[in-house]
């Protein structure tokens, strides 16, 4: 009886491991770039960032991943700015990269990538 027992303790407790393995895995980590925008997640937290003329700006905020009867989305809840120059220079990126969004990973000649909505970003 009690080799029964820890056997299936053992069992469950490699089966929870594997579960945990695979939902890690649709984590990104890392940056992201794309033509135009690059992406670093570190956990769950995320940075937007991109060029305008000479000048670099930057989003921070936070993100969560679902899955769906339609396939993974990802939603990103961005950090407002007291700084109204600032709000005004992300409005275009927290537009494109706001409500659920479709989200794939995947792979091809040019490496790993994510795909968020229209955009695809290979890893760096």
């Amino acid at each position: 009886m009690t080799k029964t027992v820890i056997r299936f303790v053992a069992v469950s407790l490699v089966a929870i491991m594997i579960c945990f393995a695979f939902v890690s895995c649709d984590k990104p980590s890392g940056v992201y770039k794309s033509e135009t925008y690059t992406l670093d997640f570190d956990g769950d937290e995320v940075t937007l960032s991109w060029k305008s003329g000479n000048a670099t700006y930057e989003l921070e905020g936070t993100y969560e991943i679902k899955e769906t009867d339609e396939g993974k989305t990802i939603e990103f809840d961005w950090e407002e700015s007291d700084d109204v120059l600032a709000e005004l220079q992300s409005a275009i990126p927290k537009a494109l990269f706001s409500g659920k969004l479709v989200y794939v990973q995947g792979s091809d000649d040019n490496g790993s990538y994510i795909e968020i909505g229209t955009t695809k970003f290979y890893k760096k």
